[in-house]
């Protein structure tokens, strides 16, 4: 070769990483990043897709995304591929975040509308408060000064005693709908004040006409008194009666209450999903779902609660009711363990097993109906991914947590220092549709190349389930109820969605 010819060279101006044959071995090499060739020609393939090569004489100045023929053409449609998915998944989180935003803000809307609504009513029971102490007192004012039985009909007695009555019952009324709320300031002072003055008049103004020789007139209402009082009392010691001065003047944390308050009820509405299993036989209903690809699941959920979709699976996140709640498990299972927790994960878990005797409950439900199962698998991993029973889900499972444990201790080491500087911090951590980026893909090859063959290979055939999906399918299995495998790409496919979970086939070597 003339020394002053350029040295034989590949950039990856690719987004993916790709591999270089070194020799007997593949080198990495990161987007962005060039490798000096040695030898007659080159030889690379996506780290994703190691199966399809591409080849061309070595020279200076190749790139991967132009210089491989048909490979390079494959190789582009698939970054072009991977960045629709991206897109597409950021639209979609964007859309769901604002959505949800949305419905807090009705919801918060609505409180405040409510509480707007008793905040006028306060108003309105402290001017009734007012005004009716005003006239009980002016009333027992004018009786006091008609000391004379004969200047006073009994009809006027009767009219005046009634009104009288009246007035009292309106500011006792005023009163107790303030008993429940927080009795500060000097709405409450006044309403208190108002309550002893009339009172006071209530009773004068009684005793005054029982000395005029009306006393049946004031025995009469003296008993009513005490029956509106006593039931108003009553019902407000019930609650039933939740206006007040918080509400006249609310506090600012009161905002804060009424923001959070109108969050969780969104949640409970919207991202909640106990299941609704239809009947008829024959079917389909969704029984297991891998709850890695949102959208997907976002779409299954929202076809299952418009009745279009049967589906078994439950979701009950953290926030909500019944997260962290604990079922025992029945004698009759002839399982070990406390709670749910113990055969599904090996050990008590923060979140509960609540949801799984939901599950059950729904999926022996959709026996009753003679539905056709329906398992949804990791795309392009039908049939994978399963324990091997239900009695051995839960120590599995401990032993997959232990081993994705020791990432830490891989992300530590020498090894992976090398790759950052190879150029892995490089690589994009956008996530797609199924949470995954670019990034954190190549960093669970990593990750499982370091493990001993072993492990690795255990957490490589542990794939295609998600965790609780394992042992809901050994379920079914450990039950004797037959069931039909797809994937969640067949899922879309048959609901017309936009949603496209499959990369481009690449050409083989």
């Amino acid at each position: 070769m003339d020394p002053d010819e350029p040295a034989p060279s590949l950039k990856n101006d690719l987004k993916a990483p790709i591999e270089v044959r070194e020799g007997q071995g593949w080198r990495v090499l990161y987007p962005g990043r060039s490798l000096v060739l040695d030898g007659t020609e080159a030889m690379v393939r996506l780290r994703e897709f190691p199966a399809a090569v591409g080849r061309c004489p070595a020279s200076a100045g190749l790139l991967a995304s132009k210089h491989f023929g048909l490979w390079s053409v494959e190789a582009v449609q698939q970054d072009q591929e991977e960045d629709r998915a991206v897109s597409f998944e950021a639209q979609r989180r964007r859309a769901g975040r604002e959505r949800q935003e949305n419905e807090v803000e009705e919801a918060v809307l609505r409180k405040s509308d409510h509480k707007l609504s008793d905040s006028a009513l306060s108003a309105f029971l402290l001017i009734i408060a007012i005004v009716s102490t005003f006239f009980l007192t002016l009333f027992a004012a004018s009786a006091a000064s008609s000391p004379r039985a004969e200047d006073v009909t009994e009809a006027e007695a009767l009219e005046i005693g009634a009104i009288a009555l009246v007035l009292w019952s309106c500011l006792s009324f005023s009163r107790v709908a303030f008993c429940n709320s927080v009795t500060t300031g000097c709405i409450t002072r006044s309403i208190d004040l108002s309550i002893c003055v009339g009172f006071f008049s209530f009773v004068a103004f009684t005793v005054h006409l029982a000395m005029l020789g009306f006393w049946q007139i004031s025995l009469i209402m003296w008993s009513l008194s005490l029956f509106c009082c006593g039931s108003l009392l009553w019902r407000g010691w019930r609650g039933r009666f939740k206006v007040g001065p918080s509400n006249v003047l609310p506090p600012i944390q009161n905002g804060e209450r009424t923001w959070n308050e109108a969050r969780q009820e969104v949640l409970q509405r919207t991202i909640v999903f106990e299941g609704s299993v239809l009947e008829g036989p024959g079917r389909p209903c969704v029984c297991s779902w891998p709850g890695k690809y949102e959208g997907a699941w976002d779409a299954l959920v929202a076809s299952s609660r418009e009745g279009q979709v049967s589906a078994a699976v439950v979701f009950l996140p953290d926030g909500t009711a019944d997260f962290g709640k604990h079922d025992p498990i029945p004698s009759q299972e002839g399982l070990s363990g406390q709670c749910w927790c113990t055969p599904l994960y090996g050990e008590e878990k923060p979140w509960g097993c609540r949801w799984w005797s939901k599950w059950i409950a729904n999926i022996e439900k959709a026996v009753a109906y003679r539905a056709e199962l329906h398992v949804y698998f990791f795309e392009d991993a039908v049939g994978r991914g399963k324990v091997q029973s239900f009695g051995t889900a839960g120590v599995e499972n401990l032993r997959r947590e232990s081993l994705n444990d020791q990432r830490k201790e891989f992300m530590k080491s020498k090894q992976f220092e090398r790759h950052l500087r190879a150029g892995l911090e490089e690589v994009l951590k956008d996530p797609r549709h199924d949470g995954s980026s670019r990034y954190s893909r190549e960093v669970n090859r990593l990750f499982l190349a370091w493990l001993p063959q072993g492990d690795r290979e255990f957490l490589e055939v542990s794939e295609g389930l998600g965790n609780s999906q394992k042992a809901e399918v050994a379920w079914l299995e450990r039950k004797g109820y037959p069931y039909t495998e797809r994937d969640v790409p067949s899922w879309l496919a048959a609901k017309g969605s936009e949603v496209n979970l499959a990369p481009p086939a690449l050409p083989s070597a």
